[in-house]
């Protein structure tokens, strides 16, 4: 099962390559790769403890992909990308710690329904293998997840931050999305299994800009200054729909705040501390809560 899924990945994937202009351009680090969304919620986690005497701690939240953009040619309306993607997660700071990795593909679609590009329907679709070391268990993945972008300045910023003359900015996430989860090889038979789960989560991101260190020397607009501290809080849920699966939990909700600062002027590291209180399945995250201090970096 598990050497047939990821040979069709790897299949898909090569499937899909296009000529690109650099090799280094089309690669991304991120902390997962199941949803589209480029912003900090993304970026990479690294958090190192080395106590004397004591067991070590550390987190690692981190995945590379390589990504082929605008598939679909010259589209206008309608963008399309696929993305191969291999990410490891790490943490025994936890109560439940958590310990897998996994290799997908993930195919971002972007539907402008406006000829200004304004409004969009932002879609994000993967297919991925999971290994999960601390259930010793196996289990493959097909996620589905959708979301609405707008940046029209009569109405409320969703799926992003719109580049505008303000020194905060602003986005609402709202999101809807399947999921099916068939988990096998596990070390208790009992688990093994399918779900399928309807996913709703609803997001809010509040950012306070920075002028570029040059900026008195060479004036620069407010809409182009780079990110100095972001505020994000979300709460995503889970409801199981269908499942061959005894004793699963029928609703699996998970709630996460985290304060972000970005010490450099291109957006890509930061010191971010985060709160969580809930399970992630997707992600081998176990029903939990805790705080998290990490070092944070994107491409």
């Amino acid at each position: 099962m598990k050497a047939i899924l990821i040979a069709t990945i790897a299949v898909i994937f090569s499937q899909n390559v296009y000529a690109q202009s650099t090799v280094w351009d089309n690669i991304k680090i991120r902390k997962d790769f199941e949803t589209g969304t480029n912003d900090d919620d993304k970026a990479a986690n690294l958090s190192f403890t080395f106590p004397k005497d004591k067991s070590n701690y550390f987190v690692v939240n981190a995945g590379v992909g390589y990504q082929y953009d605008n598939i679909s040619g010259d589209q206008t309306m309608f963008k399309n990308s696929i993305t191969g993607f291999f990410a490891y997660n790490r943490n025994n700071q936890i109560d439940k710690e958590q310990n897998n990795f996994k290799i997908g593909i993930s195919n971002g679609m972007t539907i402008f329904t406006d000829n200004e590009q304004q409004t969009a329907l932002f879609g994000s679709n993967t297919l991925e293998y999971l290994n999960d070391h601390s259930e010793d268990s196996q289990s493959m993945a097909i996620t589905s997840y959708w979301y609405p972008f707008s940046k029209k300045k009569e109405f409320v910023k969703l799926g992003g931050y719109v580049a505008e003359e303000h020194l905060f900015a602003y986005y609402f996430l709202p999101t809807a999305g399947l999921e099916y989860q068939n988990k096998f090889e596990a070390a208790l038979p009992e688990s093994n299994g399918y779900h399928v789960r309807g996913y709703f989560g609803l997001g809010a991101n509040l950012l306070l800009k920075k002028p570029p260190a040059n900026h008195k020397k060479e004036p620069v607009p407010k809409s182009f200054w780079s990110k100095g501290m972001e505020l994000s809080v979300k709460y995503e849920a889970r409801k199981n729909l269908l499942s061959n699966v005894d004793n699963t939990d029928s609703y699996i909700p998970m709630f996460t705040s985290e304060l972000n600062i970005y010490p450099t002027q291109d957006n890509k590291f930061s010191i971010g501390l985060s709160y969580t209180n809930g399970a992630n399945p997707i992600n081998g995250l176990e029903k939990q809560t805790f705080w998290l201090l990490a070092i944070k970096f994107k491409k």
